[in-house]
């Protein structure tokens, strides 16, 4: 595989942090033991049992997570973060062995973990736009919606990692356009019953 390729997979593996983080990691593991796949030396450990074992329990509890309220608000508030995080590694276990050390670290975090971030950011904007309309009932389906997408996205991403990159990028432009629209529309409802419930308290 070569350099661009490569880049281009952990980039779309990285962005598919920002809708969950484990599931990306879970999948090149599987992939990787499942398949006999060579992967970089930095995600090779993915393949291990411990690993694999760790990481669906970490997604698992991750996707269980976003289903419960007032939870889901507090992944919300790490998710930008760690999503960074995740996909900064996630892009330098692809690209470690084809470039430089340090402009490797470098690369993979203004590529993999800006994609990541990004990703996780529309996301909770999407999520808060839901909240406005629905009063945060339709929040669940959102959430499992986003998880199908998620594990989607990080299967395609071994297979077709252009087609995916794409992919993400549509729908993550046009995810932000609709939410951007609820906020629009339900933003003031809300603001005016917190206004006049206020003084009842």
């Amino acid at each position: 595989m070569n350099t661009v390729l490569t880049l281009i997979l952990g980039i779309s593996l990285s962005a598919t942090c920002g809708f969950r983080v484990f599931v990306p990691f879970l999948a090149v593991g599987v992939f990787g033991r499942t398949y006999g796949w060579h992967l970089g030396s930095g995600l090779e450990w993915t393949m291990t049992g411990p690993a694999l074992l760790i990481l669906s329990i970490a997604t698992m509890v991750e996707i269980l997570g976003y289903l419960i309220p007032w939870v889901d608000h507090a992944l919300d508030v790490i998710s930008v973060p760690s999503a960074s995080i995740a996909g900064t590694l996630m892009t330098h276990g692809w690209i470690v062995e084809n470039v430089d050390p340090a402009m490797g670290w470098i690369l993979s975090a203004v590529a993999g973990g800006t994609a990541a971030g990004g990703t996780s950011t529309v996301m909770a904007f999407a999520r808060g736009g839901m909240t406005a309309a629905t009063g945060g009932i339709a929040n669940p389906i959102f959430n499992i919606i986003e998880t199908v997408f998620a594990i989607l996205m990080a299967i395609l991403s071994l297979i077709a990692p252009v087609l995916a990159f794409l992919a993400i990028t549509l729908g993550a432009f046009g995810l932000y356009r609709f939410a951007k629209k609820l906020c629009r529309r339900f933003k003031p409802v809300v603001l005016e019953e917190v206004i006049i419930l206020e003084p009842l308290k």
